[in-house]
């Protein structure tokens, strides 16, 4: 069986190293890297600033794929605060809000 493979669209070196890791796990009959391949590839996307997760990861997502012209996947991280789930408030803002307020006062003012 040949495994499948996989582009990942990322600038991250940690899910570089963490694929180092776990391609050599055990996985059914054999190892991750058996079943899948991954090809890292930079690509530039569009990031919109917004609270919802899902339609940044899907604006995200489609320009990788007019970037590197294939199935690929990306990846986004946000933060949730408990009680605001249904506006996944700040969702795709954290980063802004960190820029803007610095570790100490997001600790303290959230």
């Amino acid at each position: 069986m040949r495994p499948v493979e996989v582009v990942y669209c990322t600038e991250s070196q940690f899910k570089k190293e963490e694929w180092g890791i776990i391609r050599t796990l055990p996985f059914k009959r054999g190892k991750v890297e058996d079943y899948c391949t991954i090809e890292f590839r930079v690509v530039e996307t569009e990031e919109p600033l917004l609270c919802d997760i899902e339609m940044m990861v899907q604006t995200k997502s489609a320009s990788a794929y007019r970037a590197a012209l294939v199935p690929c996947i990306v990846e986004h991280a946000g933060l949730i605060l408990k009680g605001y789930e249904s506006q996944s408030f700040p969702g795709g803002l954290t980063q802004p809000m960190w820029d803007a307020l610095g570790a100490e006062n997001f600790c303290t003012k959230l």
